[in-house]
């Protein structure tokens, strides 16, 4: 009887340990390089973060349920390595989270996600463009909230996303919502969809932040990009539309990524025009070119240069480099030489 007891205890907690099985994985990035920016009449020196990738620390974990089923998390927080700080957007410059902090469900119907996390339209931006929305030539240089008071261009806080299953014949798709929390330029609602098959990917998303009050119009973007595996080359771009009251943006990217041995040279060029408002004049462009080499699947070095013009009053800057003050319709450029490790 004790060896039938013994036998019927021990078949328990292995069927407990089989349906608990839990996994957190430990990871991040560390991206420093030498670079100098000039803004107009402004320029200077600096030891430059995020040449070809964010500096985070993350964790993630996952419980499986048992039936397919399983509880996720993931932390993730920005660290700017050459002064040991913290860095952010939206708010959260002093958050230790301030990437992204999500807890949901996944399974057989797809994913559900709870948290601070990526917009759907980011997404598009981040996978094709060539600069990786990092460094001196990123494509978020050119991204403007047309005044509104919006701060949901890469991530929302609050929000509820839905991801749809893996397993779709290559569609997929997402949907989130975030509301304000009682916090201007916060409530937001958008959506993502793509395909990809082979070499071919392609997406488009929509998004919607309601700006200061009810009667205040809306920021809306809309946003479209793809990119195409020719093998001695991926070609890869997206065009970005930006609408708050009569003003408007329209963003185009055209990229190319060409490996070459052990590396990579990437380039792009980008141009904004503005509408409406008076803004019909103030348009811009940015050329970028970049050589990655990698010296192991975690360790590259890298090398940046980016030059950006604005038309008009027009005042977009190169990510990291000096005010600008009241200064419009000038030039900047900006180069960085780097180092970017994976752990």
């Amino acid at each position: 009887m004790k060896k039938v007891l013994s036998a019927l205890a021990l078949a328990s907690v292995l069927c407990a340990t089989a349906h608990a099985q839990s996994s957190v994985t430990v990871f991040g990035t560390l991206d420093l390089g030498a670079g100098h920016v000039k803004n107009g009449a402004g320029s200077y020196y600096l030891l430059k973060d995020n040449g070809a990738s964010t500096s985070k620390i993350a964790f993630k974990g996952t419980e499986d349920l048992g039936e397919g089923l399983s509880a996720i998390f993931w932390l993730e927080g920005q660290v700017d390595p050459d002064v040991g700080t913290q860095g952010g957007s939206n708010g959260t410059a002093t958050a230790m989270w301030n990437r992204r902090s999500t807890v949901g469900m996944a399974g057989k119907f797809g994913e559900f996600r709870l948290g601070r996390d990526y917009v759907p339209a980011f997404g598009i931006m981040a996978d094709f463009d060539p600069a990786n929305t990092n460094g001196s030539g990123n494509a978020l240089n050119l991204w403007t909230y047309l005044g509104s008071g919006a701060v949901t261009e890469v991530r929302a806080n609050n929000a509820v996303s839905y991801f749809l299953p893996s397993d779709l014949g290559g569609f997929s798709g997402q949907v989130m919502v975030a509301p304000s929390e009682g916090l201007g330029g916060q409530k937001y609602v958008g959506a993502r969809f793509g395909y990809a098959t082979g070499a071919l990917k392609l997406s488009a998303a929509f998004g919607q932040t309601d700006t200061t009050n009810a009667d205040t119009p809306k920021f809306k973007t809309t946003s479209i990009g793809g990119s195409y595996n020719f093998g001695v080359a991926t070609l890869e771009g997206f065009a970005n539309h930006n609408t708050y009251d009569v003003k408007k943006a329209t963003t185009a990217l055209l990229g190319v990524v060409v490996p070459v041995g052990t590396s990579e040279i990437r380039a792009s060029y980008q141009r904004l025009n503005a509408s409406g408002g008076g803004t019909d004049a103030n348009d811009a462009s940015q050329v970028f070119l970049g050589c990655w080499y990698y010296l192991s699947k975690r360790t590259s070095v890298y090398a940046n240069v980016a030059r950006l013009s604005n038309k008009g009053a027009a005042n977009y800057v190169i990510s990291g480099g000096p005010a600008i003050g009241a200064l419009t319709g000038f030039s900047s450029t900006g180069y960085e030489f780097g180092l970017r490790h994976f752990f």
